[in-house]
């Protein structure tokens, strides 16, 4: 097993401070694309999200630090689906790996996502890994470098490695339910609220409970006494067929 520094040990656990006391999804990421930065030297990298349903797999929404909007865009539209990378993915599954462990060097240049993509930003190599958590796909993060940088070593491999382990944690851990696309949760949202016959105030009010959130902190939230907290509670659990909040969030996460 390679052992990393006591200077990247400290690196890393200055990052995952950070990243454990935030509950932001994009600040979340941001910060892992700093870290990252600091711990394994890079040229390009984005940072995705994920989710699966049985074998498919679907990544959307991306963030970077140092790409463009159309250098991603490109990605997505035309080469994520023939990405050599996305043979190692396993849904529920986290992984790290270098794009020179899946395909030679000489493979790997011939193909359309190294000649139209990767070779226009001047990057050659790869490192990247899967984010899961409870059989759940959460996103991907992947850094890129040129060929003059060399190959990222078994160290920066296992920096990856322990950041990897952390996020997927914390993914799953906010997240228990899993991430959709902005449409889809939408369009399931909207589905929640015509099922069960919800008015505006109770679905904000279900939100909230969701959240964790006390009546008192719901009332002050909303502008609204605890008491008629309580009433739209009552209504929600009554409507769900619910008896407690333990309860209403499993009903919540099933239907979504």
């Amino acid at each position: 097993m390679t052992e990393l520094t006591h200077a990247q040990w400290q690196a890393i656990h200055r990052l995952l401070l950070a990243v454990y006391a935030s509950e932001d999804l994009d600040e979340v990421r941001r910060l892992a694309l700093e870290g990252a930065a600091g711990l394994v030297p890079h040229t390009k990298s984005f940072f995705d999200l994920g989710a699966s349903r049985g074998d498919r797999m679907q990544f959307f929404s991306p963030i970077s630090l140092n790409m463009t909007e159309e250098e991603l865009r490109r990605y997505y539209s035309c080469y994520q689906a023939s990405d050599y990378t996305g043979w190692l993915f396993r849904p529920g599954e986290t992984l790290v790996y270098r794009d020179s462990q899946v395909v030679s060097d000489a493979l790997r240049e011939d193909t359309l996502i190294y000649r139209n993509w990767m070779e226009p930003m001047g990057i050659y190599y790869g490192l990247g890994c899967s984010l899961c958590w409870g059989g759940r796909l959460y996103g991907s993060l992947t850094l890129f470098r040129g060929r003059a940088a060399g190959d990222f070593t078994d160290a920066e491999f296992a920096v990856l490695e322990v950041l990897a382990a952390h996020l997927s944690l914390h993914f799953g851990k906010l997240w228990p339910g899993g991430l959709r696309p902005r449409a889809e949760k939408e369009a399931g949202e909207n589905l929640l609220i015509e099922r069960y016959s919800l008015t505006a105030r109770e679905y904000e009010v279900l939100q909230k409970v969701c959240g964790g959130a006390a009546n008192k902190e719901i009332a002050a939230a909303l502008f609204i006494s605890e008491n008629t907290v309580k009433k739209h509670v009552n209504s929600v659990f009554r409507k769900l067929g619910v008896a407690s909040r333990a309860q209403l969030l499993s009903r919540v996460y099933e239907e979504r």
